[in-house]
């Protein structure tokens, strides 16, 4: 088995990271050279794709993949990512100091956006925030079947909700990032495919 990525590919990734790469490949490596430091390296071995990151000759393993799908969609997610601005988390002040839930709903409302949280009231793909307690939240995401990925447990306010505030914004940006691949490169993930790259 070999890396099998199209000429179409490597055009649509372009299209979808939103600049020309500078891309290198044989049959076995793609190399994408970010700058003179930094490239990003799949490779496939034994059929598995290793994916590095290759930092002043320091090789750092950023994933691995088990089938030519899977690296496809989280390759091309994860380049968009480290070819992307980084994630402006500016509008944290606004939660910063925040104790009181009722103030927290309305500040993640305005910045957020709904469709990626969610308050005493556990939805699948978002970001949950449920009290334990006296001032004790838990975070999760949840997944499609009712699977939790804990973020923080047992977390005090107000560092529990700037931890959620970031974790939602963190999701929004990562579900754009989902719906940018979905349009570009004419697919549709499962929910299952898209828990699988935000978790």
């Amino acid at each position: 088995m070999s890396i099998n990525l199209e000429k179409a590919y490597f055009k649509k990734l372009e299209e979808y990271v939103g600049k020309k790469l500078n891309i290198v490949s044989n049959e076995n490596e793609i190399t994408i050279i970010y700058d003179v430091e930094t490239s990003y390296v799949l490779q496939e071995e034994k059929e598995i794709f290793y994916f590095y990151c290759i930092q002043r000759n320091e090789r750092i393993k950023i994933a691995e993949y088990y089938s030519e799908k899977e690296m496809e969609t989280n390759f091309a997610i994860a380049i968009k990512g480290f070819f992307s601005e980084g994630i402006d988390y500016s509008g944290l002040e606004k939660i910063e100091g925040v104790v009181k839930l009722s103030d927290v709903n309305e500040i993640m409302k305005v910045h957020i956006g709904e469709s990626y949280y969610s308050i005493m009231n556990p939805q699948k793909l978002k970001i949950n925030l449920e009290e334990k307690g006296a001032n004790k939240y838990n975070i999760y995401l949840l997944g499609p079947n009712g699977e939790c990925e804990y973020i923080e447990e047992n977390e005090e306010a107000p560092f529990g909700f700037e931890r959620f505030y970031n974790e939602a914004l963190y999701l929004k940006v990562i579900l754009e990032r989902v719906r940018g691949y979905e349009a570009i490169f004419e697919e549709t993930l499962s929910e299952k495919e898209i828990y699988d790259i935000i978790k």
